[in-house]
């Protein structure tokens, strides 16, 4: 199945959140923009969908797993995304993602992160127009580390540190985003630890 197929289309609702438009397809979630009606701002949801062990039902909102032998290792990734998405709801820290919300319906769950408005690091790395001062880069390193001191003293990794996951928001502020708890405790289980890592 191509994973374009599986992804919500626009005006989805999940609760008062109402989705705008797909971010990011990867191999086990999907980002999409939102609009929450009830508090009127935009959000950014990841939904957990690990693509090759679950499936859209019925064209619907509801995740379920392709198959009866895939339906372990599906909950235990949901619980894994599940478990960072609560640990993540309790960091308060500049150069973390913020979490608003987690909602587990459908079959499946969502993490409801408030949007920041910013460009990715990998962006500008990319930009010939653009080179970045040593002051910059330490800056941006040092934020890093700290957000990361704050996520491993809650018992969680962030399993994909790269430019990518790195937003650099209007205020300069770089900020870690897309964290990985499933990716990782799935690949554990499966042939694919080797290929994660």
């Amino acid at each position: 199945t191509d994973r374009r197929d599986q992804i919500l289309p626009k005006d989805s609702q999940i609760g008062v959140y109402e989705i705008k438009d797909t971010l990011k397809i990867s191999t086990f979630d999907i980002t999409y923009r939102a609009w929450n009606h009830h508090l009127k701002e935009r959000v950014e949801i990841q939904e957990y969908f690990p693509h090759d062990l679950a499936i859209r039902a019925n064209g619907g909102l509801n995740v379920e797993p392709k198959s009866p032998e895939d339906k372990e290792n599906f909950e235990y990734g949901l619980k894994a995304f599940l478990d960072q998405a609560e640990a993540l709801a309790q960091i308060k820290h500049p150069n973390v993602v913020a979490v608003e919300n987690i909602l587990q319906l459908n079959g499946t769950a969502y993490l409801i992160m408030i949007h920041q408005e910013g460009v990715p690091l990998s962006r500008l790395i990319q930009s010939s127009s653009s080179s970045m001062a040593e002051a910059e880069l330490k800056f941006i390193l040092v934020s890093i580390l700290r957000a990361l001191e704050k996520v491993h003293e809650c018992k969680i990794v962030h399993g994909g540190i790269q430019p990518a996951t790195i937003l650099l928001s209007r205020n300069g502020e770089p900020i870690l985003t897309h964290f990985a708890a499933a990716r990782l405790a799935i690949a554990a289980r499966t042939s694919q630890l080797a290929g994660e890592l």
